[in-house]
Order: C-alpha cells, then structure tokens, then sequence
C-alpha cells in the first residue's frame, strides 16, 4: 500500500513535467510557424504577427465618419511596434454584425481605458481619412484595466485565444511584455506607400511612371465609387501620348485612378501614375503616387530637367 501510494506521488511530478514540455513545444511550434510566414491557428497571434503598428492607447472620442463608418480617437502611450503619431485615428465599420445567428453592434470603447491596439496602416492617397489614420487587425480590441473584456471580431477574446484572458492575476504589464515577445511580419503589400511630400522633385524623382496621357471614356466615375473612407474618384481609360519616365510605350491603353472631376475625356494631362498593386502582373491599372501627382502643362519643362538631372532645361 505504502509503495503504490509512493509510486503515485512519484508520477505526478513526471505527468507535470510531460505537460509543460508540451505545452512549451506547442508554444514553440506556433513561434516558429509564424517566424517562417506561416499563420498560426490562434487569431490572436496571426493579428500581432501581421499587424503594422501595434500600440497602448487610450479612448479619448468617437464621431461618425461617412455614412457606415465610425472614427476613433485616441491617445498613444506606448509603441509595441511601429512608430505612430501621439494621437492616432482608428476606422471602423458600424453595420452590426451577425454572428451565430446573434447580432452583435459595433465597436464600443470606454472613455479613459487603455487598450492594447494591433493596428494597420491606411497607406492610400485616395483616402479621405487622417493622416495618422488605422483600421484595427481583425477587430482585436485588449482592453488592459480588464483583460477580459477583450474582444475579436466582436466576440470574447477567450473564445479565439490559447491564452486564458480570465485567469486571476493577469496583469497589463504581463500582456504588453509578452506581447513585445511575440514574431512580427507585417503584410507590406497591404500598404501601398505613397509620397507624401508636395515637392515636385519628390513626387518625379519617387514616380515610376511620367506620362504624357490624353484622356478617354471613363471606366468609373465617382457616383458609383464605394463610399467609406475613400474620397471621390474617377477611373478613365487614357492613351499614352508621350513617355517622361518609366518603360511604358506611345499608345499604351492605360486605366488611370483620377480625383473626381479633375479631368474630362479630349484632355491632355501629365501623370505620376505607378502599378495600382505593388509588383502587380498587370501594369496597365495605375494610380498617382501621390496627392499632387496630377501636374500643369506649365511643369513640363521643370519635369524633364528633373528626370535628366538638368539644372536647366
């Protein structure tokens, strides 16, 4: 009897050990597969891993933007990753979303309460949003004064994590400092960086493409753009009448991303257009590479002794 209830003890402490060796070695797995490019089967570590910013933030406001789009406020205090402004703007739909047959409302922060925000980038020259302006990664919202609260696709953050957000004694700073440990590679291709500058040496010299187009038929135009956070657009198909920069050839068809009612067809413009896709298999759909990439016949001269590196033309 003495020996059994010995033998016992004795295997508890293996059946333990067995249990954290492999709770490590299933850590270790899903670290490494997220290293290698692969997506984890926790939602929680796929929206760390791709995100481009990830940020503690506190709620300051909200207000309506566009007719199915709610902008959020706040305020930065710490920079996991990324290198965002002090006060950020967060985009994000507000059509109630159904899920299991239960409809859940929007995104609801509270006032004064620190988040920990997995964030990415809105990197679009045609976007009507801030300058500093972010969509949240999946919907993942860590509420850090009470982990568990927190939320993803608008359901409890426990439900889609390996990690018990319920248990006693989980503090923020435990969160935020694992957090900080975890793999990161962010999808680059989801941000279509455009020049920001307005100095026309930036914008050509930064251009892939200078053309010399004559406007044609529209392929889009701005009433029946997507509303959201985009500004008005048109899309026109236009002949390329003269090459300044780039590999394109006279009487190229290119379709061509205009600000709405900035062009008509039977008119003759310069672009700084690139690919509308980074390293896209189709050239021939292009966009500006930045707010001012529409210029005056008037800089024709200056633009050519740019791309020649001219002092003077």
């Amino acid at each position: 009897m003495i020996r059994e209830r010995i033998l016992r003890i004795s295997i508890i402490p293996l059946i333990i050990v067995l249990l954290l060796t492999a709770y490590s070695s299933g850590m270790h797995i899903m670290t490494h597969s997220v290293r290698a490019g692969m997506l984890s089967p926790d939602p929680f570590y796929n929206a760390m891993a791709v995100s481009t910013d990830i940020v503690v933030a506190e709620f300051v406001a909200q207000r309506p933007f566009g007719e199915y789009r709610t902008e959020f406020e706040f305020i930065v205090h710490d920079r996991i990753f990324g290198n965002t402004a002090d006060t950020i703007f967060v985009y994000s739909s507000n059509i109630p979303v159904t899920i299991g047959g239960v409809s859940s409302d929007a995104v609801q922060f509270a006032t004064g309460t620190r988040y920990l925000l997995p964030l990415i980038k809105i990197m679009d020259i045609y976007s009507d949003v801030h300058d500093d302006g972010f969509v949240f990664t999946t919907n993942l919202i860590l509420d850090l004064d009470n982990p568990s609260r927190s939320t993803i696709r608008h359901e409890p953050l426990s439900l889609h994590s390996r990690m018990n957000f319920n248990r006693r004694g989980l503090t923020s700073g435990r969160i935020i400092s694992y957090v900080r440990t975890l793999p990161r590679t962010p999808f680059t291709t989801r941000n279509r960086v455009f020049i920001t500058s307005d100095c026309l040496d930036d914008i050509i010299t930064g251009s892939p493409y200078v053309l010399i187009v004559e406007v044609n038929n529209p392929s889009r135009l701005a009433g029946i753009a997507p509303s959201g956070e985009r500004m008005p657009d048109d899309i026109y198909y236009t002949t390329v009448v003269e090459v300044l920069k780039g590999d394109m050839q006279v009487g190229d068809s290119l379709r061509i991303i205009f600000f709405a009612d900035t062009v008509f067809p039977g008119e003759t413009h310069i672009v700084s257009i690139a690919p509308s896709i980074p390293n896209s298999t189709n050239p021939h759909f292009l966009r500006f590479t930045s707010r001012h990439s529409l210029h005056s016949p008037d800089q024709l001269d200056e633009i050519i002794s740019i791309i020649t590196g001219n002092t003077r033309f």
